[in-house]
């Protein structure tokens, strides 16, 4: 036993230097045990201080996204706020998930506040200037449609249908040039001109009524024809009246020579539209003027159902009814 206690003491103490060589004493298990496990408690204790210390750092906020996507009516809220934005202080923008009520009060206060009353003036300024320019450009526009309505509308030569009318009836003996003739509009159903090529005759129709008399209107100019308003148009089943002057005071008249024509000899008359109507003589009458039946004379032909009659005066002039006392008539059919 002896023995052995000094062996186990000379483990755990080294022996005296005495000239030998010292041999260090083993250590024990436990004591490596102990040791690694104080250096880690030590290490992990030092993390956690370092840890702790980085943990007081402020770490930046983050902001919360809402997982909610924005509904069409938000969308549409969003887009008028940022309009708004023009007239006032911006609009604060934000989650419109809540009472729409708000966010209507809060953009009217934007409108109604802030630097639009500033802006009011200037804005109400805009707003007459526009309406002052669309105005001028609109009558500028409306004034140009009415220039050219009356610039292209048909140039229609009228009787007089005052009571001293018939007084002036054959007085005027301008010619009527060509360019007259050819300006000379009406409307598209009715006789504009009329042309006999055996005469030499062309020459606008008039459209003439009845005087205050009762007595069937004629040209006040001696070179035009009048169609009788109350037969039919040209191109309509019956017959169709034109009227002319044989003469005037000085010079002779459209119808100067109608007595010439005979049966066979042809006539055309132009309506509005272009529309060319081409007649044949069938009859030639003269009568005397109060021998002369209107019933008859505004009734075509025997069997022709579309006729053209002309009539003028002839022989001798009565002064005191300012006309002659004969009556030639032209009855015609349509070919």
């Amino acid at each position: 036993m002896v023995r052995g206690e000094r062996n186990i003491r000379n483990l755990q103490t080294p022996p005296k230097a005495r000239g030998r060589v010292v041999v260090p004493r083993r250590r024990l298990m436990s004591d490596i045990v102990v040791n690694v496990t104080d250096s880690v408690n030590m290490k992990h204790t030092a993390d956690i201080a370092h840890h702790s210390v980085s943990t007081k750092k402020k770490q930046p906020r983050q902001c919360i996204k809402s997982s909610k996507k924005p509904t069409l009516i938000n969308k549409k809220l969003t887009r008028a706020a940022r309009l708004l934005d023009v007239y006032g202080e911006p609009v604060v923008v934000g989650d419109f998930r809540g009472s729409k009520q708000r966010y209507i009060k809060q953009s009217l206060q934007n409108i109604l506040g802030g630097n639009f009353r500033k802006k009011l003036p200037g804005v109400i300024a805009v707003i007459l200037l526009t309406i002052s320019i669309y105005s001028f450009v609109d009558s500028w526009l409306l004034n140009s449609r009415i220039k050219n309505a009356v610039n292209g509308a048909p140039v229609t030569a009228r009787s007089d249908d005052s009571n001293d009318r018939r007084s002036s009836e054959g007085k005027d003996e301008t010619k009527v040039s060509n360019d007259v003739i050819a300006k000379y509009r009406v409307a598209a159903d009715l006789p504009r001109v009329i042309t006999i090529e055996k005469l030499g005759v062309k020459a606008r129709v008039l459209q003439m009524s009845v005087n205050s008399d009762g007595s069937m209107q004629s040209p006040v100019n001696i070179f035009d024809a009048g169609w009788y308003t109350g037969s039919v148009k040209p191109g309509q089943l019956g017959a169709s009246i034109i009227v002319g002057h044989a003469s005037g005071t000085t010079s002779g008249g459209v119808f100067n020579k109608l007595e010439s024509l005979n049966a066979g000899d042809t006539i055309s008359v132009e309506r509005g539209d272009g529309k060319i109507l081409r007649y044949q003589v069938i009859k030639k009458q003269t009568v005397k003027l109060s021998d002369v039946d209107m019933n008859s004379f505004i009734r075509p032909a025997d069997g022709v159902s579309e006729g053209l009659n002309l009539m003028t005066c002839a022989g001798e002039w009565i002064k005191n009814s300012q006309t002659r006392n004969n009556r030639v008539m032209i009855f015609t059919k349509r070919i």
